[in-house]
């Protein structure tokens, strides 16, 4: 390689590097996604959604009883966030199984930047519909 060349080869290394640096986080980067959420499943129920790019936990946000979910898994594939959860822990004791309340419920929806839109299953197969908005974000962030 001529002494000429490698100056040259070398600005546009570093400037290639430079740009790689700054580029956003890849699609599907749970940390996109990443903060306190604040939701409401079908107009009239609330949930907060406190996410990680590692965990997801579900706290009622009707009532102050502290009642508090971690789903089994979580994704997000850069555009749709989608989880599952065991909605039995929220159900008054007063009700017994089996009722609509008791089991899983699959939820999924489209995120787009501090706001997610989306229908979920409730464990008897009736759908409904969700939102939610970011009310804040990880402390890191």
């Amino acid at each position: 390689m001529s002494t000429s060349i490698a100056p040259f080869l070398l600005i546009i290394l570093v400037l290639i590097a430079g740009c790689i640096s700054h580029q956003p986080p890849p699609q599907g980067d749970p940390t996109a996604v990443a903060g306190m959420w604040k939701a409401e499943l079908d107009g009239r129920f609330h949930l907060d959604l406190d996410l990680t790019p590692t965990t997801l936990t579900i706290t009622d946000g009707d009532v102050s009883n502290d009642i508090v979910v971690i789903p089994s898994g979580f994704s997000f594939d850069g555009t749709t966030f989608a989880f599952e959860f065991d909605h039995s822990p929220f159900m008054p004791p007063s009700v017994h199984p089996p009722s609509p309340g008791h089991g899983t419920f699959t939820m999924s929806a489209t995120v787009t930047g501090d706001t997610m839109a989306g229908t979920g299953t409730r464990a008897d197969g009736k759908a409904f519909d969700w939102t939610a908005v970011r009310v804040g974000r990880l402390p890191n962030e």
